[in-house]
């Protein structure tokens, strides 16, 4: 039987998401290896965090933490939830399952689960995430303490209500593909002008890197920051029309909206 006292958390399902996580709480302290233990069929996956000194259990001693992160793949979910069993006493459940409402997790886990929501993104590989984390079905305000102490080791957090949790999903869930859509086509256009692909490659890259710390350092409106650089009748300008004209506007307001679409469309389907 494992140790209530001392296993804060039990990660369940240690893929990408799951294990960058792991990894930024550790070594952000907030985590001791001895007090983390982890439910892992893939045996790199097992090796990995036995090399760390972390505990592999299977998915019903898991129920002894404190808190337990469910970020398997929600397809998986209603198999993972009949292995754990109905919770016996109290459990913040952390759940990074996108199209997964809380008041579905509550019933497959009991209700003395307290499920907290997250939405973080990719670059939490690097620190450098953003997470958006909400009180779901039986959470109380102070359930939310751990969960964003956990995401702040992999990046910024922001709390939101749980019926937004689809935009947000949509916004920086899926938001990094978007860009890394824009950046594919911006250095494609920039070889098709002559630039040689490592150039071209190094232009994007350093462009939307150096982009995104000029909104989030100086504060001021992305359009504000435009405007700044567009010169009337100048090449900005000339590229901006072209922009309007073949419906960029539209079509990232299109690609937020099909996101949020498919994310309800998920929870009609897991609910």
């Amino acid at each position: 039987m494992l140790a209530v006292m001392t296993t804060r958390l039990a990660v369940l399902g240690n893929g990408n998401m799951g294990w960058n996580v792991l990894l930024g709480a550790l070594d952000a302290k907030v985590l001791e290896p001895d007090e983390v233990v982890v439910v892992e069929s893939n045996p790199v996956r097992a090796d990995l965090a036995a090399a760390r000194g972390i505990r592999i259990v299977n998915a019903h001693d898991a129920l002894e933490a404190e808190h337990l992160f469910l970020a398997v793949k929600p397809q998986n979910f209603q198999t993972l939830a009949r292995e754990m069993g109905p919770l016996s006493v109290r459990r913040v459940v952390i759940s990074v399952m996108a199209g997964i409402r809380s008041t579905s997790i509550r019933k497959a886990l009991g209700e003395l689960a307290a499920v907290v929501r997250v939405m973080p993104n990719t670059p939490a590989r690097l620190r450098a995430g953003v997470s958006a984390i909400c009180a779901g079905d039986g959470a109380q305000p102070e359930d939310l303490a751990f969960p964003h102490q956990l995401m702040s080791s992999v990046g910024s957090v922001v709390e939101v209500t749980e019926n937004h949790m689809y935009a947000v999903t949509a916004t920086s869930g899926s938001g990094p593909a978007f860009v890394l859509r824009m950046a594919e086509v911006m250095e494609a256009a920039a070889i098709k002008e002559g630039l040689d692909h490592e150039v071209a490659r190094a232009l994007v890259q350093k462009t939307i890197l150096g982009t995104g710390r000029l909104m989030l350092e100086t504060g001021e409106e992305p359009s504000e920051l435009r405007e700044a650089v567009t010169s009337k009748g100048g090449t900005t300008a000339a590229g901006l029309d072209a922009m309007t004209a073949h419906g960029f506007d539209e079509a990232v307001t299109a690609a937020i909206r099909a996101a949020t679409e498919r994310g309800l469309e998920l929870d009609r389907e897991h609910g």
